[in-house]
């Protein structure tokens, strides 16, 4: 594999929250995920660029640059990256809304439960394994 390719067994986390950066990558580590670190939009497209393979991402709404949501709209666009998870600061309807307009796969809203986000994460795996 290409050193530049992103596994799916590999997770994209961009958020500029240090604690929950930590607590995420600790949990998804522990879960035997690889993690891969961007802090603004812009990082992550230039990131998905450079990609080949499809995999999953873990966005924040409020990353500096480009925000979650217009960021999962050009990922999605271009066609890399199976599954993307939005990460919300609050949960309203307009939000929920405006993440699966932009083509997310599911939402978490802070204070982010660890154990339950790695279960999501591996159950999208797997169903998009058995596509």
């Amino acid at each position: 594999m290409a050193a530049n390719k992103l596994p799916s067994h590999s997770i994209l986390v961009a958020t500029t929250d240090e604690v929950h950066l930590t607590r995420l990558s600790a949990a998804l580590k522990n879960a035997g995920f690889k993690v891969v670190h961007a802090f603004d939009g812009y990082e992550v497209v230039r990131y998905c660029q450079k990609q080949e393979e499809t995999g999953i991402m873990i966005l924040d709404t409020s990353l500096p640059g480009l925000n979650g949501y217009e960021t999962t709209r050009l990922i999605r666009e271009s066609g890399n990256f199976e599954i993307m998870i939005i990460l919300l600061a609050w949960f309203s309807v307009q939000a929920l809304e405006m993440a699966y307009a932009v083509g997310a796969n599911e939402l978490v809203a802070k204070p982010v439960n660890e154990e339950e986000l790695v279960e999501m994460v591996m159950k999208l795996q797997n169903s998009e394994e058995t596509k």
